[in-house]
């Protein structure tokens, strides 16, 4: 009890519990000049906060009655007798206005239409359009969108937003072990989210009960709604036992081979499924690093959640929840345009192996080894800063208020220290 109170009375500084506000890293990219000129497309998993932060975006302009949800019957009815059926009521609001759109990527022929508007309107509003697992394939659809959009990606909640505290990127990757000689976040912060996820609506509750109908709720609208508007996959039983098997591989190069033998599949069939899981944001995959690395692995990825909770052995959580941290930082680079930067893991043929590296621009930057309890260097941390080129490697520990210099280039440090590196209190 005494955890939930202090818990909540971080929360309660951007939460309102009725509807599970809380203030966000991507909305200052949202406001970014350098971004809001053109059409910003918010991808992320379900149940994230996306449409929260885009009423909270039309709140501030007062523009909230320009927000239309394609999941609403009223809002297709309108534009099924006016595709321009927002026009009017932007023009009342003035130039400048703010428009949403939401889960527009269910209807047909939707990304001639986002097209369509921005040539019309793009001059006179600001849209931002919200969705998962669609709006990536403007990424991938040749250049019919070309120049009208920026994508940007929202995250599960990071410990820095639970705290109430945005802080500035590290946007030049500047390796510095001085600053974590402080203490950024609390303890307890960090226990919130390993024991309840980064999702709001489990995350504020606080409740076993609650995490475990939460997860039921969204397995069944991501597997039977979203996965069949998204794929031809139909076997939902068979994705469901997917999921079911992957937590426990959590932490070890991923083989399809073995996912088709135990779901009882063709390989092609596995491949589909896991790129399925990947394009709905249940499920990101960290590929091998192998450039100039000796007889490094260069095929197998690793997977993990996005929903660190599905795994129940605390080390593998650990790992999971450092995963997704690191790769919140990086695309919040990326989708900032300071530079290209990437999260890979390292393995080699003598199984020598470290969870993750932060490359830019291809060139290793950053080692991190992650260890739920021991305060050990990993020697494997060691050797591969070693062997490419000294990079600076840390072991980072779930315990609190850990610091050790091992060499100039490599430390042990604890969770509630590491993130100083990455963002700037």
């Amino acid at each position: 009890m005494a955890s939930y109170k202090k818990v909540f009375t971080f929360l309660w500084c951007y939460v309102n519990i009725s509807n599970m506000k809380i203030e966000r890293l991507i909305h200052e990219l949202i406001k970014d000049s350098l971004l809001s000129d053109k059409m910003i497309l918010l991808a992320g998993p379900r149940q994230t906060g996306k449409t929260t932060e885009a009423k909270e975006w039309l709140h501030e302009t007062g523009h909230s009655s320009l927000y239309y949800n394609w999941d609403d019957e009223k809002v297709r009815r309108k534009f099924r007798a006016d595709p321009n059926f927002f026009e009017t009521a932007a023009r009342t609001s003035g130039k400048g206005s703010r428009i949403v759109f939401d889960e527009i990527h269910k209807i047909t022929n939707w990304k001639n239409l986002l097209k369509g508007y921005y040539d019309s309107f793009g001059s006179e509003f600001n849209f931002l359009v919200t969705g998962s697992a669609r709006l990536e394939l403007f990424q991938r659809s040749g250049d019919s969108m070309l120049g009208r959009y920026h994508l940007l990606h929202m995250a599960p909640v990071t410990p820095n937003e639970l705290e109430c505290v945005l802080p500035k990127p590290n946007t030049k990757l500047d390796i510095n072990f001085e600053v974590f000689s402080s203490v950024s976040l609390k303890q307890s912060t960090l226990d919130a989210l390993i024991n309840y996820s980064g999702f709001p609506e489990p995350l504020i509750k606080q409740s076993d009960r609650a995490l475990n109908l939460w997860h039921e709720e969204y397995n069944q609208r991501i597997i039977r709604e979203d996965l069949r508007d998204l794929s031809k996959i139909s076997d939902f039983n068979r994705v469901e036992h997917a999921i079911e098997l992957l937590p426990a591989r959590i932490g070890s190069p991923f083989s399809l081979n073995n996912l088709k033998t135990d779901i009882g599949c063709a390989y092609d069939t596995a491949r589909s499924l896991i790129k399925a899981l990947e394009k709905l944001y249940i499920i990101t995959v960290v590929r091998p690093y192998s450039k100039n690395i000796k007889y490094a692995l260069s095929k197998e990825p690793k997977v993990y959640f996005y929903d660190w909770t599905r795994v129940k052995d605390a080390g593998g959580r650990f790992e999971n929840f450092m995963a997704i941290q690191l790769k919140t930082f990086c695309e919040f680079i990326n989708d900032g345009g300071w530079q290209k930067v990437e999260l890979y893991y390292l393995r080699d043929k003598q199984r020598h192996e470290v969870d993750f590296l932060i490359a830019s621009d291809g060139e290793p930057r950053l080692l991190i080894e992650a260890k739920n309890a021991d305060s050990n260097l990993d020697a494997n941390l060691k050797f591969f800063s070693e062997r490419s080129g000294n990079v600076p490697a840390v072991q980072v520990v779930f315990q609190p208020d850990i610091f050790k210099m091992i060499s100039k280039k490599v430390c042990i440090v604890s969770a509630n220290r590491f993130f100083n590196l990455l963002w700037n209190f």
